[in-house]
């Protein structure tokens, strides 16, 4: 499952998305396969713009939760959401 899911960010990151909204209501099972979900946050790294708000706190990056209104999520926050998840 974990690893499943990591591949699953592993190749959004390495086409310069984040999905900015990882959790655990975001991950489907089809067919014993893990499906990562719901991209309505989600955006090109390519686009130079500040995060929307949105994403649900259990799993947002704790520098977001301080600076909602500056901070810009990156792949570092998804990567906190991965480990909020396992």
């Amino acid at each position: 499952m974990a690893k499943e899911i990591s591949s699953g960010i592993n190749y959004l990151h390495k086409a310069n998305i984040v999905h900015r909204d990882l959790q655990d209501k975001n991950i489907l099972v089809h067919d014993s396969r893990m499906i990562i979900t719901d991209f309505g946050l989600a955006k090109s790294l390519e686009n130079d713009t500040k995060s929307v708000h949105g994403g649900t706190c259990a799993f947002s990056d704790p520098e977001y939760l301080n600076n909602q209104f500056s901070y810009k999520r990156h792949k570092n926050s998804d990567i906190y959401s991965l480990g909020v998840l396992f």
